[in-house]
């Protein structure tokens, strides 16, 4: 049945209301927290091929005495007031001499379209994006190493419409990403890390004239900077017993915007037989929860959290997610 004229005038009315709410900041909010600074592993400290921490890349494949490793990820992030985002990882990790190491790495977003509290339940936000990595690490003693990671491309879009028209389009891009880092092994079972993060951001929005209510569509453009710290601390008590600890201080900052970022992490892995592991982890004061399981040389985990994300809330509602992955070394 067609739309009477009043229904069409209250919904562009309504439309319009939203659209008031639209400034250029408006896709840094996808890009803040479901680019690969948001989802990314905040582990710094711990040998991990996926650490947030460049220099922990060849120590892992240094420790579990592996040549190369490559991993399959496949995550859901269900936000209770916003989309349902699909996210995927594929990365390899290979060393390129006894003491150095690189990883190539690709990440993607795609989400279907539903509202979110920040603009109201009249328009229908989708994210879809692309994030590429390259690392390199060094050791350059049995205590020390180096790392840095490039993000050469990392473009997270936010998509506007209604009533299967659509309105707008937002482009997060990096015109510069990059992360330094350094890990120190103060003894064989504890060590720590830092990681410093730059990720100059350039955002876009291009408004259908039906959401503007202008003649012309209307292109929003602006520059955002973000940067990060991020230290931590791992310790291994016993055998098979992990602890861990990370802090995360930093901000956002452009027209219209200064988020101060402030997140801490927490976690203990317990090895309940040499291939099974467990590992219960406070990230942003919610909890979290992964199994792992060890083959000879492969791996398959699977993982869930519950009402995380708790710093994009007030925009998108909490959310759960699940992962579930799939590695081996070669």
């Amino acid at each position: 049945m067609r739309k009477s004229l009043l229904s069409i005038a209250i919904f562009l009315f309504f439309l319009r209301v939203g659209f008031a709410q639209i400034g250029p900041e408006a896709p840094i909010l996808g890009k803040s927290v479901l680019g690969l600074n948001g989802i990314a592993v905040l582990e710094v400290a711990s040998p991990s091929e996926y650490s947030y921490n460049p220099a922990a890349v060849p120590l892992a494949l240094k420790i579990f005495n592996e040549e190369k490793y490559a991993e399959i990820d496949y995550g859901l992030i269900n936000f209770a007031k916003g989309p349902t985002v699909e996210n995927t990882w594929q990365y390899c990790s290979f060393r390129t001499s006894q003491d150095s190491a690189m990883r190539v790495a690709r990440y993607t977003i795609k989400s279907n379209s539903k509202p979110i509290i920040y603009l109201g339940p009249d328009l229908l936000v989708k994210f879809e994006g692309e994030t590429y990595e390259v690392t390199y690490g060094k050791m350059f003693s049995e205590k020390v190493g180096f790392g840095v990671a490039v993000v050469p491309y990392e473009n997270i879009k936010t998509k506007l419409s209604a009533d299967n028209i659509q309105l707008g389009v937002g482009e997060a891009k990096s015109d510069l990403h990059f992360r330094v880092g350094g890990i120190y092994l103060i003894q064989s079972n504890l060590s720590v890390g830092v990681v410093f993060t730059k990720d100059k951001i350039n955002a876009s929005t291009l408004l259908s004239p039906l959401l503007s209510g202008s003649s012309e569509p209307i292109n929003l453009n602006a520059d955002y900077n973000e940067k990060l710290w991020t230290v931590g601390v791992a310790w291994q008590p016993k055998q098979g017993t992990g602890l861990y600890s990370t802090w995360q201080k930093g901000d956002i900052t452009g027209p219209n915007l200064h988020e101060d970022i402030d997140l801490k992490a927490f976690g203990l892995q317990q090895f309940l037989s040499p291939k099974l592991c467990i590992r219960v982890g406070l990230y942003d004061t919610v909890p979290g929860y992964q199994v792992t399981y060890y083959g000879d040389k492969w791996n398959i985990g699977v993982s869930f959290s519950n009402n995380t994300y708790r710093r994009s809330e007030a925009f998108l509602g909490s959310a759960d997610t699940f992962y579930i992955w799939a590695g081996g070394s070669f």
